[in-house]
């Protein structure tokens, strides 16, 4: 197995085991302890730990989220992912337009990240997702005319 097919076998791990599974233990397994995760908001501890606590404040808001992988790129280093999530948001909801009460709602938001694997294991991500277009299917901010 080439170092790429690898890497995309780790980002795989990571969606599946981490997001779709809710198996906090695969975050030590696949990234570092000192794991950066770019785009976490300041208030957000840092590293692994960091983002266990991520997961679990998602899971509370979006019990049954099922992430999908769209495509997967791999080049040296790092990994693209184009995923999509589908949820039903259960918990309250601490986001950019402040907080938003659990509206029982099935939703779906789109993403991308990239990964940057050392080693065998996730040392840094950052990614971008449309957290507007969540936002909007949750009634916190009205749908663009």
């Amino acid at each position: 197995m080439s170092q790429e097919e690898h890497n995309k076998a780790i980002a795989r791990r990571f969606y599946e085991e981490i997001w779709n599974q809710a198996n906090l233990a695969a975050v030590d397994e696949l990234c570092e302890p000192d794991y950066v995760v770019v785009d976490l908001p300041p208030w957000r501890k840092p590293g692994a730990e960091g983002l266990k606590a991520f997961v679990a404040d998602n899971r509370r808001m979006f019990p049954d989220v099922r992430t999908t992988i769209h495509h997967l790129m791999a080049e040296g280093d790092e990994v693209v992912v184009e995923f999509s999530a589908t949820a039903t948001h259960k918990g309250d909801l601490r986001g950019p337009v402040g907080l938003v009460p659990a509206t029982n709602k099935p939703v779906t938001w789109k993403g991308i990240t990239i990964f940057k694997i050392k080693n065998g294991k996730i040392v840094q991500s950052r990614g971008l997702v449309d957290n507007l277009s969540l936002m909007q299917q949750l009634g916190a901010v009205p749908q663009s005319q």
